[in-house]
């Protein structure tokens, strides 16, 4: 027994079998396969494997393939892989494989499956109520799930359907809202069933979002709290782009007969964060494009321990990529005019304050002496080129009516250039020859030319993209999702233009 310990072996009991500790599955006995095993996969040398086939063989060890599965529920082996898998239903098949359940369900089961369908069920609903998930598997071979069993974690919590686990401990404030918002929907529904009707709010909503107020989206988003005696129109103001021609200062609002504004000064260093913005979107799609496939499907996945069916791609519509990009300018705007006005200011017409960490990440971004620099490749007067189309962000039927009277436009223009370019092409080989003569007479212009300069850097870019990592992984405040900035943000786009009187309603 203490060569075996030493040779990574384990002699199970009272199911008799041999398991690799480092390989965690049973070993068939046949001949001097564990012998084998141990010197090809574990690189353990003849003479300390010596004598080792003849005690096997002397146990006369049945096929692991043989031996009697465990008891559902059973403690965990210590020297067998726990894996994760689902089990179906009706016939109790296992596998470690959605897919092979899915085609097991299809093939075997189709009726069970169409009697679901009867019953109004989703799709993806349809097949998950077949399975049963979040099972922890094991068995004595690898290969042979389908003769296994369920076992518990060693904390005695089964990682059955039944009873999952929970992974995370949520923090005391969301359980204190969670408690709050049940007792809330149990007073709702015990009044609706009292009364007959849907219980009046206690609160004077404005008239045109009286409908609106009462669906369960706007229960569920606060929205009418959230801008409750806010001056709406500043803050649909201040999530706007600067203009195109970088004029002047803009008017936000009027507040105590003073007018609110932002500085030309500002307006024109906001004009840059967003040039900065489209490179790096522009960087970013570069990087996607030439980004290996295997890599997209890990970026896509949820779980860390295998990649998504399918890898991440861009969206298809030149369209949507305008509209997803104009909103996060629009983003970055709004947060920076909202942080240049005095905190007393924003607390009073907003109902809105900066924690230090925001406060930290706007001033980082701003007061960077990068922006004093002038670059070559800076585009400022063309900034808003998506300007307009963002006004019609609703008509997209529009849109691609006009993409196709473009296409046909193109087509026609691409016959014309043709019959042109061959016109042009005699022309050009008579420069070519003529440029040709030129070049010979001078052999040294190649080599006194200096060579083309390498892509530089672009620090702008990198500023806006710490930024835009900050947002995109703020921590909640006391469980509030609302405390940082894109959820913030994402309600400030539920505003209906011009001045925000309205809320806008889920597609």
């Amino acid at each position: 027994m203490e060569q075996l310990e030493n040779l990574g072996l384990y002699l199970n009991r009272p199911e008799p079998t041999t398991i690799c500790v480092q390989c965690k599955f049973a070993i068939k006995p046949d001949g001097d396969c564990i012998s084998r095993h141990l010197g090809e996969r574990h690189g353990i040398s003849k003479s300390a494997r010596r004598g080792l086939g003849p005690f096997i063989r002397s146990l006369r060890l049945p096929d692991p393939e043989t031996l009697p599965t465990r008891l559902d529920g059973s403690p965990p082996h210590p020297h067998l892989r726990i894996q994760q898998g689902a089990a179906c239903r009706h016939c109790g098949l296992r596998s470690t494989s959605l897919e092979v359940l899915t085609r097991h369900l299809k093939k075997v089961h189709s009726q069970n499956i169409q009697h679901s369908r009867g019953r109004g069920f989703t799709k993806s609903h349809r097949l998950q109520e077949h399975f049963l998930d979040r099972l922890s598997l094991q068995t004595w071979t690898v290969s042979n799930i389908e003769r296994s069993w369920t076992v518990h974690l060693s904390s005695g919590q089964p990682q059955g359907p039944h009873k999952p686990t929970t992974i995370y401990q949520a923090p005391e404030a969301i359980q204190i809202f969670t408690k709050e918002l049940y007792a809330r929907e149990q007073q709702h529904l015990s009044q609706q069933q009292v009364g007959g009707n849907l219980p009046q709010p206690t609160y004077q909503p404005t008239s045109a979002t009286d409908a609106t107020l009462l669906t369960n989206w706007m229960r569920r988003t606060g929205w009418e709290e959230t801008f409750r005696n806010t001056q709406r129109d500043l803050i649909i103001a201040m999530a706007q782009c600067p203009l195109n021609d970088n004029s002047g200062p803009l008017l936000l609002a009027n507040y105590k007969d003073e007018a609110l504004i932002s500085s030309q000064e500002d307006e024109h260093n906001l004009a840059r964060i967003l040039a900065a913005f489209d490179r790096l979107f522009e960087r970013c799609n570069n990087t996607i494009k030439h980004t290996d496939i295997s890599l997209r499907r890990w970026l896509r996945g949820i779980y860390p321990d295998r990649p998504y069916k399918r890898p991440f791609e861009l969206v298809v519509k030149p369209s949507t990529e305008r509209r997803y990009r104009q909103r996060f300018k629009k983003c970055l705007c709004f947060w920076v005019r909202l942080w240049r006005l005095s905190p007393a200011l924003t607390r009073h017409l907003c109902q809105r304050t900066l924690s230090k960490p925001q406060r930290i990440a706007l001033e980082t971004l701003w007061d960077d002496s990068i922006w004093e620099q002038y670059d070559s490749f800076e585009d400022i007067p063309i900034l808003n080129k998506y300007d307009s189309e963002d006004k019609d962000k609703d008509n997209e039927e529009e849109e691609e009516e006009e993409e196709e009277e473009e296409e046909e436009e193109e087509e026609e223009e691409e016959e014309e250039e043709e019959e042109e370019e061959e016109e042009e092409e005699e022309e050009e080989e008579e420069e070519e020859e003529e440029e040709d003569k030129k070049e010979d007479k001078d052999l040294n212009t190649y080599f006194t030319q200096s060579p083309p300069s390498p892509p530089s850097q672009d620090p702008k870019a990198d500023l806006v993209l710490q930024f835009c990592l900050f947002m995109a992984t703020e921590d909640f405040a006391d469980g509030n999702s609302k405390s940082t900035m894109l959820v913030y943000f994402s309600a400030v786009c539920g505003l209906t233009l011009p001045t925000g009187a309205n809320f806008l309603r889920p597609a």
